[in-house]
């Protein structure tokens, strides 16, 4: 950290690293100490200094965190917004389940079918459109307190706190609602588990092992970590 920063932060003022966001034009902060603007750091796109003590700063960091945890392109939560709502809800259901409450916590991962090929037909403008089209059909066959997020290229998760047979219905709505909601026959594979314990390290990977069974056995699908299914079609349509 520069001296100047040094000071900033001595004299009261928050830092707030405006990384990955080029289009937020960065507001000016007025009052005491208002010459201590901003300060370009090796390694950052542009640190902001704000009056920690200002109603409009707290409103500005707000906003700053919710854009770092949101997917530019989709509007759903990304990788990082991913990983703490998972690792909350387990310790929070571990917490639950200590006092008799039996919900769980269920990971459902969903992949585009064959999405490079989409990109190299119609091209990557399309392909965005279409990745937005996904997020969008699975916000609207998930409950409002479930969490949707764009974990990586083509891949999303949900996160439910639902046992697994209420999960697998919904995995099986995002299904269809993505089949229906594109005009190009794009679909998605999803693999599904529920948690035994905390450790999202391994839900993640026993979801991810589901999924990989999806594309394998044939794509537009859904497993589940548990095995073969029953109440849900595995198969398409």
């Amino acid at each position: 950290m520069s001296d100047r920063a040094r000071g900033a932060v001595r004299t009261g003022w928050q830092i707030v690293a405006l990384t990955a966001l080029p289009m937020l034009a960065p507001p000016r902060p007025t009052g005491r100490g208002a010459g201590r603007l901003a300060a370009v750091l090796p390694g950052t796109a542009a640190l902001v200094l704000l009056s920690r003590h200002t109603r409009r700063s707290r409103r500005v960091i707000a906003e700053l965190e919710q854009r770092c945890r949101t997917d530019a392109l989709t509007g759903v939560g990304n990788r990082g917004a991913f990983d703490d709502d998972l690792r909350g809800r387990l310790q929070g259901i571990a917490g639950r389940r200590r006092h008799g409450d039996p919900v769980g916590v269920t990971l459902v991962l969903a992949d585009i079918d064959h999405f490079k090929s989409y990109n190299d037909r119609h091209g990557h403008p399309a392909g965005d459109r279409a990745l937005a089209r996904v997020a969008r059909a699975l916000q609207l066959a998930c409950r409002s307190g479930d969490g949707v997020h764009r974990i990586g290229g083509e891949e999303f998760a949900v996160v439910l706190e639902a046992d697994h047979a209420s999960s697998l219905l919904i995995a099986d709505r995002i299904r269809r609602l993505v089949a229906a909601s594109t005009d190009d026959r794009l679909t998605v594979s999803l693999g599904v588990a529920t948690a035994q314990h905390d450790d999202a390290e391994a839900l993640l990977d026993q979801a991810d092992r589901a999924l990989y069974r999806a594309k394998a056995r044939g794509r537009n699908r859904i497993e589940s970590h548990r095995g073969p299914l029953s109440g849900v079609r595995a198969s398409t349509c």
